[in-house]
């Protein structure tokens, strides 16, 4: 695919030249990555109907009155072992997506750009594990002071009033303002580390755009990603506008049957006769195919818009240095 990188552009332009060169090859596109994207799409449309199935046939053993229920439990925790196993073959699915996409940008073959993507979301990983445990901290202590503070006193009373009121006392622990007020500094904390991780992303694409290292290069690019973090910010606000509005259009027939789906097994556990056609999970597997597919080409398009980002801050420090060399000389 052939198109002008290194070149300065605002934020809109290179929305502007991702939409270009992802219509003007759409073909070649297509051809790439329709095998990974269906892929992708088919763990995904498994993953959600494993969803469905594990929801439907706990809800099972919460209304059945009989040894089934023990039978429906077991079911589910199977259901579950397996939704795991297909996210981590979604996470392969996706490395494999984008490095396909990367090997028409650039002049690395497959094999490379596949590792250095694996790399880059093995590192993706590991930063989310890091920020997940430092929000965990606050909303962890929140409920163990709450639970501290809502522990009656001892005897056989509070004793009894505890096991007639365990399922009360656990709702208003984690109702409590203590507990919420850490919940929303969580949410607010990981608002923060993402704005802060955009020059990240820049790394990223010089990662899988140039040959560099990745211990040697990381801190170095995330500084120059920093230097251009308005511009960065501005680029993924922009983008994230566009794809909502694509996913708001996209997702809505599969959220439409997921939520009649959950109406109904709500229904059935209050003792109201199912109201679905017996194709329905059926319908939302095809559905989510459908959905998803779509989906692996929109997150292509996303791609190139960092492609696009990528090149613009690397002719800006181009420039940038040039300037720099000038004045030292003057």
């Amino acid at each position: 695919m052939e198109q002008e990188l290194y070149k300065i552009r605002s934020a809109s332009a290179c929305i502007k030249s991702a939409y270009t060169l992802f219509g003007s090859n759409l073909k070649t596109i297509f051809r790439r990555l329709w095998i990974p994207s269906l892929v992708f799409a088919f763990i995904m449309a498994a993953i959600v109907w494993t969803s469905s199935f594990t929801r439907s046939t706990l809800l099972s053993s919460l209304s059945a009155s009989s040894p089934h229920g023990a039978a429906a439990s077991g079911k589910a925790l199977v259901l579950g072992i397996l939704q795991n196993s297909l996210t981590v073959l979604m996470a392969i699915a996706i490395v494999w997506l984008i490095a396909s996409l990367v090997t028409m940008l650039n002049k690395f073959g497959f094999k490379r750009n596949l590792l250095q993507t694996a790399k880059i979301a093995i590192l993706q990983l590991v930063i989310y594990l890091i920020m997940a445990i430092v929000l965990a901290i606050p909303i962890v202590v929140a409920m163990l002071y709450q639970m501290k503070a809502n522990q009656p006193a001892e005897g056989a009373d509070a004793l009894h009033a505890t096991a007639a009121t365990q399922q009360a006392a656990a709702l208003q622990t984690i109702f409590s303002p203590t507990v919420l007020g850490a919940i929303g500094l969580a949410i607010l904390l990981c608002l923060v580390f993402e704005l802060l991780l955009l020059p990240i992303y820049y790394f990223y694409m010089k990662y899988l755009m140039e040959p560099i290292q990745m211990r040697s290069h990381l801190w170095k690019s995330f500084k120059t990603g920093l230097r251009h973090w308005g511009f960065l910010f501005l680029t993924f606000f922009m983008m994230g506008l566009l794809l909502l509005c694509l996913f708001v259009v996209l997702f809505m027939p599969l959220g439409i049957l997921s939520t009649a789906q959950s109406q109904s097994l709500a229904g059935v556990l209050m003792g109201d006769p199912s109201g679905l056609p017996s194709h329905m999970l059926l319908l939302q597997f095809v559905t989510a195919l459908v959905t998803f597919f779509i989906f692996a080409f929109i997150l292509a398009w996303s791609v190139l818009v960092l492609y696009h980002a990528y090149g613009s801050i690397e002719q800006k420090e181009i420039e940038r240095k040039a300037h720099s060399s000038l004045e030292s000389q003057l």
